[in-house]
């Protein structure tokens, strides 16, 4: 187990990768689109394609019909292949519009060519397909000849939609655009694409035909059928090298279509226009990736939920993508790799390559056992509150909850104050008393300690706690007790101040579900800034996750009769990595938590709408819930930590 302690905050920018695997069509050309400078540009309006007549077959060649773009539809399983032809298309308003899946140009029929046109598709909807329908892609293929490396591109386009498709489950079904970018891509299905969430465009019109056997023409250059993206910059992961390429693609959301829906199904006409690229940003002397925190082996039993984590530095910022006894895994191109409910299958060498456009390394091996062992359902196994703690009204005040099981709990309970001083943490407790209350009217003190015992450094190295400097003035007990709301109050000796740390740790470290466990902790005290603020660290142990209710509380309070409330609480949740990463945020609670609220036994918010609240399902592990006043106000709070049944 682990101690948690205050923790510096680091920023991790999360990124999200779609990984496609597919059959390169052929040889390619190089791309014809060169970027020699960083403030060139290029367009593309797509008016020059088109041809007679209505939905006429026009042939179509990568890198020739439209120098430097490229084409791409799944003809049946999950063979990929280079359309000969592309139809030309004049839609009316209203007009039944046949099945046509492919790659289509597209404008009003009042329109020919020269004038306005755009460029998309129409994929099918047969569930034949394993991935329930036929996408299709459109894309292009640009070359870094500036001599440095790119880390952003600036993107323009418009999202366009032609007709309104017919679905028999369209509650099932999202239609649009999605926009990835590759710089290791071979073809326009072969490489490892990254999705950019912020160019996806979905079809504005959701209202399905009235007709299962045709789709309804639309006018795509109405404002309503369509969506601009206007300068939309976006991080290029790994960078993008002097004298490589990078493909930016287009692709049908008719990828996304869950399979086994029922037949009859005809997608919309979707398509692009208007599309502008430029550079962003560059960098003359990136830097090769390398690896600040390796991935560590681990041994689980089978049923249980794994996290292999590493940090690697690097400019530009590096790609990530993890392997299995030297395969890459699909989808596994993040800094964090997880594993749920392992089996003996998933046992292996894990090691992670990054890369960037400086050059790439690959991780030590991270070796997974599993064994056959009993999977432990994941549990609190220790809850702590740091904060202000004197006299009087200043005492630490942390109420916990044991529950469930039978028969008493062994619970380690500790007040640290000059330890801390060991830890950073200024302006520390110099002589805290520790005291255990029942839940009666009025509460009766169970046990009390001031300056701790020695015969106890077994049971810290037991449960995981930081070992003490014998002889110092901290204070801790263990107490034998009964399933039941307790509170651990710290005060300090003498009537003297300072900030101290409240831990109570449950001694079952077999984790023996008959046995009551550990459900809520929380404390009320003074929140100040910088050191001041409160902080609640959490453990949980065993092999699965669990659900955790936490909750900041000021401003209701005052409705029991509190002066000198927090007027608005901010809560933030940090991991236990070196430095911390905020892994979730919360500024005036969700209406929808209320229910939550409820099923754990918490006091309802009512009006209090600046409190603060999160509901998380988290894996084993360490974590600090870190109270504060927005804007750096001060205050009285009450921090809780639930575990959600």
């Amino acid at each position: 187990m682990f101690d948690p302690l205050p923790q510096f905050i680091s920023m991790n920018f999360s990124k999200n990768f779609l990984s496609l695997a597919g059959l390169i069509l052929g040889s390619v050309a190089q791309g014809q689109i060169a970027f020699n400078s960083v403030s060139q540009t290029y367009s593309q309006d797509f008016n020059t394609l088109g041809g007679p007549g209505s939905a006429a077959d026009i042939a179509w060649a990568d890198n020739s019909t439209l120098p430097g773009w490229y084409a791409g539809t799944r003809a049946s399983g999950n063979t990929y292949v280079t359309p000969a032809t592309y139809k030309f298309t004049a839609i009316a308003v209203d007009q039944l519009l046949g099945s046509q899946s492919g790659i289509r140009d597209v404008g009003l029929a009042d329109s020919i060519k020269g004038l306005d046109r755009a460029f998309g598709f129409q994929p099918s909807g047969t569930t034949s397909d394993p991935a329930g329908g036929k996408p299709a892609a459109v894309g292009v293929r640009l070359t870094n000849n500036t001599g440095l490396t790119v880390i952003s591109l600036v993107l323009t386009f418009t999202g366009e939609q032609w007709s309104q498709g017919y679905w028999t489950t369209p509650s099932a079904v999202a239609e649009g655009i999605q926009v990835s970018y590759s710089t290791d891509a071979t073809a326009i299905n072969a490489g490892t694409y990254n999705n950019v969430p912020a160019l996806q465009f979905n079809a504005p019109v959701v209202v399905q035909s009235t007709n299962s056997t045709r789709s309804i023409g639309l006018d795509g250059n109405a404002a309503a059928n369509r969506h601009p993206f206007t300068g939309v910059t976006f991080t290029i992961v790994g960078g993008w090298a002097p004298g490589t390429d990078l493909w930016i693609r287009w692709t049908d959301l008719g990828a996304m279509i869950p399979a086994g829906i029922a037949g009859g199904q005809l997608a919309s006409v979707v398509t692009i226009d208007d599309v502008t690229i430029g550079i962003s940003a560059t960098i003359s002397n990136p830097v090769a990736p390398g690896f600040t925190t390796q991935p560590a082996s681990q041994t689980v039993n089978t049923g249980a939920n794994v996290t292999f984590t590493v940090e690697a530095s690097g400019t530009p910022t590096p790609a990530y993508q993890w392997q299995k006894d030297g395969v890459n895994i699909t989808g596994a191109t993040n800094a964090s790799l997880i594993l749920s409910s392992v089996t003996a299958a998933d046992a292996g060498s894990y090691t992670v390559v990054v890369t960037n456009s400086a050059g790439s390394v690959t991780s030590d091996a991270a070796v997974l056992t599993v064994g056959g062992g009993v999977t432990k359902p994941g549990q609190l196994v220790n809850l702590s509150i740091r904060t202000g703690a004197g006299a009087g009204a200043q005492t630490l005040i942390a109420g916990f909850v044991a529950d469930g099981g039978t028969g008493n709990t062994s619970l380690l309970v500790r007040g640290i104050g000059p330890a801390l001083t060991g830890f950073g943490v200024p302006g520390a407790l110099a002589d805290p008393q520790l005291a255990i209350f029942d839940s009666a009217t009025p509460p009766n003190q169970i046990q009390i300690n001031d300056d701790w015992d020695s015969a106890l450094a077994s049971t810290f190295a037991q449960v995981g706690a930081f070992a003490l400097t014998t002889g110092s003035k901290d204070s801790a007990l263990l107490a034998a007790l009964a399933p039941a709301p307790y509170t651990a109050q710290i005060s300090g000796v003498g009537g003297t101040t300072g900030v101290a740390l409240a831990e109570i740790y449950n001694t079952n470290t077999t984790l023996d579900a008959t046995k009551p466990v550990l459900v809520n902790v929380s404390a009320r005290a003074q929140v100040d800034t910088g050191a001041g603020i409160m902080i609640a660290g959490f453990v949980i142990g065993g092999d699965t996750p669990v659900t955790v209710l936490i909750r900041a509380i000021g401003l209701r309070l005052s409705d029991f009769g509190v002066t000198g409330v927090l007027a608005d609480s901010q809560l933030a949740v940090f991991d236990s990595a070196t430095p911390a990463n905020q892994i979730a945020y919360n500024d005036d609670w969700d209406s929808a938590l209320a229910a939550t609220f409820m099923q754990v036994g918490a006091f309802e918010l009512l009006t209090d709408t600046k409190s603060a609240a999160l509901k998380l399902t988290l894996a084993p592990g360490a974590y600090t819930a870190q109270v504060s006043g927005v804007g750096g106000t001060t205050g009285v709070a009450l921090v809780e930590v639930y575990a959600v049944p």
